[in-house]
């Protein structure tokens, strides 16, 4: 698909689709718009490419020692501006099935192991003051999107990217303590929706990822959004090679009630 603006790149069965993540107990949302399926994709994929490196005996550099990090190879369409630049045919997640108010704050504490740091340090202080600096004691809050599940639109490889999907146990933050875990993944065609709305917007109708100004229409007609912004174009987002100049999905400050 094409327009004078932008451009989508597709491959062989690739089409809209829908992704939903049912969750065991909400989500914490690592971004004020939600987790981007594109950037989900990608660290299945190099999670798995790591590892194989790894095997082989090969070492792998840190992101922050990359100049210039590699593109992932997703079963996701790209969407091509006139300028060259591109970003993943996918949105960021929505939550479905809000209970209450949206949100509940939980608390993750982190705590100094004292018989933990004689083992593995040469070195110890006499006294290690957990009250202040370093090592001090935390009780952070941790605020919660309680969700029944959340939503993804994207243009790609359905069964590709379920597969991918599959082996994804939990989203957001705090995994390792058990935020975030999925129950069940779901991914079906969408059959009335076209090939942009399924790139670019939330099923309500607004922005549904960071996107280029030159991938929006005119400003009437742009969907409700979030404001011009700086932000990751793709994964991975926090890279200052991805850094840009982009319109910003709204926040999800709008949740409301099942009723």
């Amino acid at each position: 698909m094409s327009s004078g603006a932008m451009s989508i790149e597709t491959a062989e069965g690739m089409r809209p689709m829908l992704v939903r993540a049912h969750l065991a107990g909400g989500v914490a949302l690592d971004a004020q718009w939600g987790t981007a399926l594109d950037g989900l994709l990608a660290s299945v994929v190099w999670a798995a490419r790591k590892g194989q490196l790894h095997d082989r005996g090969i070492a792998t550099s840190p992101l922050a020692d990359t100049p210039d990090p590699q593109d992932m190879p997703l079963p996701l369409a790209r969407c091509r501006t006139p300028e060259g630049d591109w970003h993943w045919a996918a949105t960021c997640a929505l939550p479905e099935g809000v209970v209450g108010d949206g949100t509940e704050v939980r608390y993750w504490t982190g705590r100094l192991d004292l018989r933990h740091a004689e083992q593995v340090a040469s070195d110890v202080p006499m006294h290690l003051y957990t009250h202040q600096g370093r090592w001090r004691n935390r009780i952070m809050p941790l605020i919660i999107t309680t969700c029944r599940s959340v939503t993804w639109r994207a243009v790609g490889d359905a069964d590709v990217v379920r597969e991918l999907l599959e082996t994804v146990a939990a989203i957001g933050k705090k995994r390792s303590q058990g935020e975030g875990q999925v129950l069940r993944w779901e991914v079906q065609a969408l059959s009335d929706v076209s090939v942009w709305e399924a790139a670019h917007l939330h099923a309500d109708g607004t922005l549904g990822r960071p996107t280029p100004p030159g991938c929006l229409s005119a400003p009437a007609g742009r969907p409700p959004h979030g404001g011009l912004g700086r932000a990751g174009i793709r994964p991975p987002y926090q890279h200052p090679s991805r850094q840009r100049e982009l319109m910003l999905p709204p926040p999800l400050s709008g949740l409301t009630d099942e009723g």
